[in-house]
């Protein structure tokens, strides 16, 4: 059966190879081929200036031969051989920017912009236009508020929510009240997790990062909760916010909930927490509540900050099962240091709850891969210095 799934896996793997080398062969000869043509038509474009000039001054005084007649035959068989080319030209050009390889030029963003507003096209063809223009960041205010005025009169849920897909990422500024709006009051639940997925590019606007928080207390869908925290957690962070976040992050008033999402979301914009997170690790030894002391362990996971080790270790021996299993998932970034290592070790060989001790198991294997990561660092290191001295 192994051998099945690795034969299947080569297979598999040497086709998406071969699709992306023959995509990129298409682009490739499509790229030669608009060189060709433009060399073209400038050749042409030359040749055919020099005929009719020749051809008009030939009518001019009157000469005008079977030389000359035959020199507009020419004439005419040249420009048509222009103009099939610019039309080649164009044609692939278009292929270029809908695959995202060129730019899109004025007048394609006009042409899908129109596409877009057009009511009497298939919502397919409208759908098309507007992802185009998200892939290639050309979402201006007008396409912005075309979309959202088609979302309105939309009627078909699946096609309503395409529709605020084709619009993440925008960071225009009309979409952020219909946005909050639409996360704040839809009743359906998928129109409110994008809403809030649409967003996170505008976190640093006091409006919206509070609505967000005030939404989190009541909202009840685990996937609109979700696109919340991650729009909270992932956003940018200006001077203004990162004060506000450390407020939050150390008001013991607030549901531990938000202030260890306020400390995820300082930690993902690099300010220093150290404090704010010895405070959490102090709260974990103090607390009687189970719920609040695996709320605080999960917060831990990924953290290599030594302080942490000693109040882990402690959950390790915690009565409550999700504590310890916690606790030994955020060991994992300590597991290479011999002490936790030989804690983890007891409680695979003794917890009575399997979650746990698989829990400790891939601390210990995450462990002995940093541990080899780092030794193999330091022989790399030893090997350079010495071919220095050499």
């Amino acid at each position: 059966m192994r051998k099945i799934l690795f034969i299947a896996a080569v297979l598999f793997a040497g086709l998406a190879i071969f699709a992306v080398a023959s995509h990129f062969q298409t682009v490739g000869r499509l790229e030669a081929r608009i060189k060709q043509l433009e060399e073209k038509v400038l050749t042409a474009s030359s040749q055919s200036e020099s005929a009719l000039a020749a051809s008009k001054a030939a009518r001019r005084s009157n000469t005008i031969t079977g030389a000359a007649a035959y020199d507009d035959a020419r004439l005419s068989t040249r420009v048509a051989e222009v103009e099939d080319s610019v039309v080649e030209l164009r044609h692939a050009t278009d292929y270029l920017m809908e695959h995202g390889q060129i730019p899109l030029a004025e007048r394609k963003i006009e042409e899908l912009v129109a596409k877009l507003s057009d009511a009497s096209l298939p919502d397919s063809e409208r759908l098309s236009a507007l992802r185009l223009l998200q892939r290639n960041r050309a979402l201006s205010d007008a396409s912005v508020t075309a979309a959202l005025n088609w979302f309105q009169t939309a009627t078909v849920e699946n096609t309503k929510r395409d529709i605020l897909r084709g619009l993440e990422n925008a960071t225009n500024s009309v979409m952020k009240l219909p946005m909050i709006n639409l996360a704040s009051n839809d009743p359906n639940n998928g129109i409110r997790a994008q809403a809030a997925e649409n967003l996170q590019p505008f976190i640093n606007d006091p409006q919206v990062e509070q609505m967000m928080w005030t939404r989190l207390q009541t909202e009840t869908d685990p996937r609109v909760r979700q696109e919340i925290m991650e729009a909270l957690s992932r956003g940018g962070a200006t001077p203004d916010r990162i004060a506000s976040l450390q407020a939050r992050a150390q008001n013991p008033a607030a549901p531990m909930e938000e202030r260890l999402l306020a400390l995820q979301a300082l930690r993902g914009s690099k300010t220093e927490v150290e404090q704010i997170v010895a405070s959490f690790a102090a709260t974990a030894q103090s607390t009687q509540d189970p719920n609040v002391r695996a709320q605080i362990f999960g917060a831990f996971d990924n953290m290599s900050d030594p302080t942490l080790k000693v109040p882990l270790v402690y959950g390790l021996q915690d009565a409550n099962a999700t504590v310890r299993a916690r606790a030994a998932d955020a060991l994992s970034s300590h597991a290479a240091d011999p002490a936790v290592q030989q804690w983890l070790r007891y409680v695979v060989d003794n917890d009575s709850d399997p979650r746990v001790r698989r829990e400790a198991m891939q601390a210990l294997e995450e462990g002995q891969r940093r541990g080899q990561g780092q030794g193999q660092g330091q022989r790399q290191d030893g090997q350079q210095q010495g071919q220095r001295r050499q």
